[in-house]
């Protein structure tokens, strides 16, 4: 009987969770994405070099790469709700910053925070996913997270396009940022003390047993392959249309959400290392 009553409970909460970890990363993939969108504008204002560019760009990956392995700790290690969020606060804010300042170096720091904040956002939803989702469930629940980073590019080049072309490419990124701080309310609020489904706690197979496993190994060149070719994609269109075509912001919104809506979904439709939570 006991068990039975707290099945609602337990369900009303998976269903939240899913809900607002598919919110998550796809205000991850908007955030992540602006500074491409807006990159003929500030390239032009703060006069930078295509080199310049090109690192503020890359100077994401830097971070965001090697910080999923101590996010993946520290969820496994810690409250993953709690170290989500954090990292959530973390590249919201470096969002914002990014409208305030006014020089190369700066915005290089604020992509290295903004990469360091996005990297919890993976590890810590597969953790929670696999804590308190049940087995049969984790197509649905991966689906979520599937539909976020898919829109969420699409999203961010069109709606920051607009944006941009009314506000300015500095308000845009306050407001992102701001508005995707407003996350953490229904976050916050969720309960964490909720009855975990696996055992989290059971000893799983170390990095190195992973990395060689051949499943593993195909999944992270595949992956590799899609991510160069649709984030040199994702970086420099907007600035080749607007640069080489002459296309105006609004334009070159309403084109690019096209190409990087499309191009993601079809590819990460495919993406093997997708698929498992």
């Amino acid at each position: 009987m006991a068990s039975a009553a707290l099945l609602p409970a337990r369900t009303g909460h998976a269903r939240a969770l899913v809900l607002l970890l598919g919110v998550a990363i796809f205000i991850n993939y908007v955030d992540r994405g602006n500074l491409a969108t807006a990159g003929p504008l500030i390239k032009t204002e703060m006069g930078l070099t295509n080199t310049q560019f090109g690192l503020l760009v890359s100077a994401f990956f830097w971070t965001y790469a090697p910080s999923q392995l101590l996010a993946g700790w520290l969820a496994q290690r810690y409250c993953s709700y709690r170290v989500l969020a954090a990292g959530l606060a973390l590249w919201a804010v470096a969002t914002m910053m990014v409208g305030l300042v006014h020089g190369f170096a700066a915005l290089l720091v604020l992509r290295l925070v903004l990469g360091l904040g996005e990297s919890a956002a993976f590890p810590c939803s597969s953790k929670l996913i696999t804590d308190h989702i049940p087995p049969e469930r984790f197509g649905q629940a991966n689906a979520s997270t599937a539909v976020g980073l898919s829109i969420g590019p699409a999203f961010g080049t069109y709606a920051g396009g607009l944006m941009m072309a009314s506000w300015g490419w500095r308000a845009s990124f306050i407001l992102f940022g701001a508005v995707s701080l407003l996350w953490l309310v229904p976050w916050l609020s969720l309960k964490r003390d909720a009855p975990r489904i696996h055992d989290s706690t059971a000893p799983g197979p170390s990095l190195l047993e992973i990395a060689r496993r051949r499943p593993a190994i195909v999944a992270a060149i595949g992956h590799f392959c899609i991510n160069y070719s649709f984030y040199f994609m994702l970086a420099w269109l907007p600035i080749y249309l607007v640069k080489v075509h002459g296309l105006s912001i609004v334009q070159m919104a309403t084109l690019g959400v096209r190409c990087c809506g499309s191009t993601y979904a079809s590819i990460e439709g495919a993406n093997p290392s997708r698929a498992s939570a």
